[in-house]
């Protein structure tokens, strides 16, 4: 299972703005497929030493890989571990060279896995489960996501956009691009999921565009082949100095979404809303736990238990955990590790199972382990 995979239940740190009534969007039409020119690289075990773990994918509670970066004579080299006890310990995977660009890493299943960084060409697949390292010909990843058989990634041909939706099989080197309805201004995307059924993709616009046209939401939810995406912009809402971003997003089991609004001016305090019905509706506001100034993610990973990590670049991070839809919150986790050169990345958080998450904070090699839905963590490092 992946970060954002089927279950999987998580979002990362995006700009977004206000709400509206969702718009139906032309069904999904596919208009080319586009077959990846591939050079097979000679793969290379690189140095072991502690790692900074840059992204984590799990395809169950017990299978995962983890990608980072280990200190080497030539400076920062990439590697590639991977565990089948749940994390409990690690092995060193073979790895593409040079691997230290790539910074993302998802596994469709056990065979089938994709490493890419920021550019274009800067795609690896692996079709035996990382034995062996395929590059492949492609445009600039924004995002890439297997959900239930299929993968999905954005991709933009330039900065702030066209952006496109693409499909493909699990390990093939073609990708069909497929309608979305989005406009070409945007530049980044995430995609999420926590069952095949109901599927986003949460795009951040351009801030100065003001809060009615900067930032939406395309939702998928008959999850068949031939289907329609239906967009709403972000419930944060607000106008003069109350006006507020949708930041973070996160699905949930069944029809759940859940987002975290930021103020734009900083002048109001951030706050949380859910939608039980794939956005179509949400709650009003909820208070967050007091959390210091950092990176935040979200996760859903039952019925009203809302899980937030946040990564605090000058003091602890921490893990907040709510059973009552976040009318109470509590500090199950605290780290205070070193920063990256004084860098907030936005922490890893994903859940397997309803139970089963993992939460790593971008500057260490520790990853921690909930078995009871966020309630208690225990650490395993990668070597």
């Amino acid at each position: 299972m992946t970060k954002l995979g089927p279950f999987t239940l998580t979002a990362a740190l995006l700009l977004a703005a206000c709400g509206g009534a969702p718009a139906k969007q032309a069904p999904i039409t596919t208009s080319t497929t586009i077959p990846s020119t591939t050079t097979t690289t000679t793969p290379t075990t690189l140095l072991q030493t502690t790692t900074t773990i840059r992204d984590l994918t799990w395809i169950s509670y017990l299978t995962g890989w983890a990608i980072g970066t280990v200190a080497c004579p030539s400076g920062s080299c990439g590697t590639i571990f991977s565990t089948t006890n749940g994390g409990k310990s690690w092995s060193q995977a073979t790895s593409p060279a040079p691997v230290n660009s790539y910074t993302h890493i998802r596994f469709a299943n056990s065979s089938d896995g994709y490493i890419w960084g920021v550019g274009a060409n800067q795609l690896y697949v692996t079709t035996d489960g990382g034995t062996t390292w395929t590059k492949q010909t492609a445009p600039w990843i924004i995002d890439l996501e297997p959900i239930a058989g299929t993968v999905f990634r954005m991709i933009t041909v330039g900065l702030p956009g066209p952006a496109e939706l693409q499909v493909s099989s699990p390990g093939s080197p073609s990708w069909t691009t497929t309608a979305l309805g989005a406009n070409s201004g945007f530049f980044g995307a995430q995609i999420m999921a926590a069952n095949p059924k109901n599927i986003y993709i949460a795009f951040p616009g351009h801030t100065a565009g003001g809060s009615s046209n900067a930032h939406t939401v395309f939702a998928r939810s008959d999850g068949g082949g031939a289907s329609t995406w239906v967009n709403f912009n972000d419930p944060c809402g607000g106008t003069g100095s109350a006006e507020q971003d949708a930041a973070v997003y996160a699905a949930g089991p069944g029809s759940a979404f859940g987002v975290i609004c930021y103020a734009r001016q900083g002048f109001t305090p951030a706050s949380l809303r859910l939608s039980q019905f794939a956005g179509n509706s949400f709650s009003p506001p909820i208070k967050l736990p007091p959390l210091p100034p950092g990176n935040l993610s979200l996760a859903l990973p039952a019925p009203g238990t809302v899980v937030i990590a946040d990564s605090n670049p000058s003091g602890p991070s921490a893990v907040y955990t709510s059973v009552d839809g976040g009318a109470t919150w509590k500090n199950t986790l605290t780290f205070d590790g070193p920063a990256i050169n004084g860098s907030d990345p936005t922490p890893w958080l994903g859940f397997e199972d309803t139970e089963t998450g993992r939460v790593e904070f971008g500057n260490t090699n520790q990853i921690w382990t909930t078995s009871d839905g966020g309630t208690t963590w225990t650490s395993t490092p990668v070597p």
